[in-house]
């Protein structure tokens, strides 16, 4: 029994100790979570000066959980001046930047934040980018301030993204195209976005060198494509983008193409496309099986004169077989004129028959070839047109012909058909023209069905015409006219002057004098017309004195403001600077006080001598007038779009840490863009002088509460939200005492602000006692009086807290 009970112990005790050996390594094996790191959304942040933005931050432990722990991080911020940070919210101060560091649990990270310039606007560099694939273009971009400082180039500063980055990406403003289409490259810097539009391989027409195409069966024939882009102007040189387009054929039986070079296969007819860019033509493809017929020559010249051309031209026509196969069938195709009469065909020889043109068909089983066939016809006469001679005098007048199938031309006076108008005048045989007696003829020449003419002038001149037919001269100034006469236009020499044998007359002695030599000179503004008689025909001048034909102004729209200094991008005062041109496009030089001006409306804008000042808020036109030409500039003084303030809001403090003064400035913008610093010429207000008071933009905290800042500028209002003393909570480092009587303790009164910031209010704040006979204070120092209980009360910034007191 013993044993047995020795041998039971014996077992229970192994697995007591079995088990309690598998528990040690079961607890072994479990871990404890623990916080591994903080993961902050952004680990550097860029916040415009006045604007806010938010970080979060997760915890993340061990076992690969996050949890987000923002509201429950603290952090360290050295410089709250520049940016506070509370719950993730971050309110940028002013410019500068700063590391804060967040902490939860044991771990801490860093988060910097770079307070910039608030952004008023973004200048692009180019409206859009037309690109071919494969190339890069550049967009430069800058940043316009509100503090109205010079422009920065913040292009590698800002984000760049790419609405189709299939088409085209960005990288800094730097694009690259990458396929064909239209992608929009946006670039955001600060609050403003610019968005610019990128085209690839964007054509507006593909040309093809061919419109149809017929091929034997395994013929190959080259063919070229062109693109135009919409500038109207074809691509750069190489203008053939043949191997860059997309080829392809709706019957490869039929035909294929491989870039640009087309193949027949069988017999039919295919549908070849060319694709580039967005763009696509089509190309009909025709494949005969059988033949294809071949001239030697398509256009033929004869003759009916054997001595000097050919009466006769036997044409060659051949077949042409699937396997490259040349076939003679002259003799065996059916041959056929248009018109026998001019000439006919035997087995391919053409027969000069009569004066004229026809067609010569040749056709051999399905398929047919024409020949032009001209006999005695030239495709253009050439003649002189006017031919000036003396009593007399004989001329041989050359009539040169071109033919159809002729280099250069012939000379064929002596074959044409000449006559004249009036033969005792001149006389013509052969383009030889004798001048009889004084007098004009016409000379005509007929050969081959076309006719052509010159005008024969025998001591007569060819034209008579005054030096000119418009004339401008200035008041008191002159212009010598002539009336010359032209008898030979290839001898100079022998013009003739008919300016003293004519005689002269004005058409209005008050605005222009002409004296017989042909002297005008001008009297006062007009225009006159100035005639010369001669031989009982007058030929006419048009003379303008003191007058312009064209009268411009250096601006069309000038932007003023009635309170600006001489530094000011917006001038109170601005010069128009005008351009006049004569008749003959010259410029005409004058002094602003030779012309007249006038201001439609003088209260707001008046004008001396083109300079235009402005002195209230308005529009106005300014006219100006010179010699008898009208131009007109519109005036706008302190037309505004638009006045923005650098602060859309204001937070104030009346504590030792402040701030308690915010400097807003204002920007007034212009109808043309222009944007002006008018803080201290605008006009501001507070809607509550007790809570802050405002001088020129300078906010000023005064008490705890709210108001509102109004600045007006040249009609336009803004209004500003001012907070003073707004506080979060309100608490003291003792909620609770114990004091004997007579016994004095010192508390601390401590304000926490919306914005995170704290501040020892203990003066500032008001204290007051439920029972001033049990204690009293002051300051925050607490006297006992008298045995009994007294509540402590704390008033400021709108808050409230309480201190309980028992005195013993």
């Amino acid at each position: 029994m013993v044993i047995r009970f020795k041998q039971s112990f014996i077992m229970t005790l192994i697995l007591i100790v079995s088990l309690a050996s598998a528990g040690t390594s079961w607890a072994a094996d479990t871990s404890t979570v623990v916080l591994e790191k903080l993961i902050l959304s952004k680990n550097e942040i860029s916040v415009e000066n006045g604007a806010q933005a938010t970080v979060t931050v997760a915890a993340l432990s061990s076992d690969a959980t996050k949890k987000d722990v923002t509201e429950l991080t603290k952090w360290t911020n050295p410089d709250d001046t520049i940016a506070t940070i509370y719950n993730g919210k971050i309110v940028a101060k002013k410019e500068g930047t700063i590391t804060v560091i967040a902490n939860y649990g044991n771990k801490t990270e860093e988060l910097k934040i770079i307070v910039t310039k608030q952004v008023k606007s973004l200048t692009k560099s180019v409206n859009s980018l037309e690109l071919r694939k494969g190339k890069t273009g550049s967009i430069k971009l800058k940043a316009n301030y509100t503090d109205n400082s010079t422009p920065e180039d913040v292009t590698v500063k800002a984000d760049w993204s790419s609405n189709n980055e299939t088409i085209a990406t960005v990288v800094n403003g730097e694009v690259t195209a990458h396929s064909a289409g239209t992608a929009t490259i946006t670039a955001t810097y600060g609050k403003q976005t610019v968005t610019v539009e990128v085209n690839v391989e964007i054509v507006s027409r593909l040309d093809l060198s061919v419109d149809q195409l017929s091929l034997l069966l395994k013929e190959s024939l080259p063919v070229t494509l062109t693109a135009t882009y919409p500038n109207g102007e074809a691509t750069d040189v190489p203008t053939d983008v043949t191997k860059d387009a997309v080829w392809t054929t709706s019957n490869k039986k039929v035909a294929d193409v491989v870039k640009g070079v087309i193949t027949a296969y069988g017999a039919g007819t295919a549908t070849i496309t060319a694709s580039y860019g967005t763009e696509e033509i089509t190309l009909e493809v025709d494949v005969d099986t059988t033949r294809k017929l071949v001239v030697s020559n398509q256009n033929v010249y004869l003759s009916l004169d054997k001595a000097t051309g050919k009466l006769q031209e036997t044409i060659k026509l051949e077949a042409i077989y699937p396997d490259d196969k040349k076939v003679d069938v002259t003799n065996v195709a059916i041959w056929t004129s248009s018109n026998a009469a001019v000439a006919y065909v035997n087995k391919g020889t053409i027969f000069a028959e009569g004066s004229g043109s026809t067609t010569i068909t040749a056709k051999y089983g399905d398929k047919t070839v024409t020949v032009k066939v001209d006999v005695d016809i030239a495709r253009h006469l050439d003649l002189i047109e006017k031919v000036g001679m003396s009593v007399g005098q004989s001329k041989d007048l050359d009539l040169n012909a071109s033919y159809a199938d002729v280099t250069g031309t012939t000379n064929v006076a002596d074959k044409a058909v000449w006559s004249s108008s009036d033969e005792s005048i001149v006389y013509v045989s052969k383009g030889k023209i004798s001048a009889y007696k004084m007098g004009e003829a016409t000379i005509t020449a007929t050969y081959g069905g076309i006719t052509v003419k010159t005008k024969v002038s025998v001591d007569v001149p060819i034209s008579i015409s005054l030096s000119a037919k418009t004339v401008d001269i200035k008041e008191e100034k002159s212009y010598a006219a002539t009336l010359d006469a032209v008898y030979d236009i290839t001898d100079s020499t022998k013009n003739v002057n008919l300016t003293s044998k004519a005689e002269w007359s004005t058409s209005d002695e008050k605005v222009a004098e002409v004296n017989s030599d042909g002297v005008i000179t001008g009297v006062a503004k007009g225009t006159a017309t100035i005639t010369a008689l001669y031989n009982k025909t007058k030929y006419t001048l048009k003379v303008n004195v003191g007058l312009v034909s064209v009268l411009e102004a250096d601006t069309q729209l000038i932007i003023l403001s009635s309170v600006a200094d001489e530094d000011s991008k917006i001038g109170k005062t601005k010069t128009i600077v005008l351009k006049a041109k004569s008749s003959a496009g010259l410029n005409e030089e004058f002094l602003a006080t030779d012309v007249t001006w006038k201001s439609s409306n003088p209260s707001v804008a008046g004008v001396s001598d083109g300079k235009v000042t402005g002195y209230t808020k308005g529009k106005a036109t300014i006219t100006a007038e010179y010699g008898g030409q009208k131009v007109t500039v519109s005036v706008e003084v302190d037309m505004i779009q638009s006045i923005e303030a650098t602060h859309q809001s204001v937070d104030l403090k009346t504590g030792a840490k402040g701030p308690k003064e915010q400097q807003i400035k204002v920007t007034a913008t212009f109808s043309d863009g222009t944007a002006i610093d008018v803080t201290d010429s605008a006009e501001w207000k507070t809607s509550n002088y007790k809570i802050a008071t405002t001088n020129k933009g300078k906010v000023t905290a005064v008490a705890y509460g709210k108001t509102k800042v109004t600045v007006k500028y040249a009609g336009k209002t803004l209004s500003i939200p001012v907070e003073v003393d707004m506080l979060k909570y309100l608490q003291t480092d003792e909620v609770s005492l114990k004091l004997k009587v007579k016994e004095e303790i010192q508390i601390t009164a401590t304000a926490t602000y919306v914005d995170g910031s704290e501040d020892n209010v203990s003066k500032a704040a008001l204290w007051t006692s439920s029972k001033i006979l049990a204690a009293t204070v002051k300051d925050g120092k607490i006297k006992a009086t008298g045995k009994g209980k007294a509540t402590i009360t704390i008033s400021y910034g709108g808050k409230k807290t309480k201190v309980m007191v028992v005195v013993e």
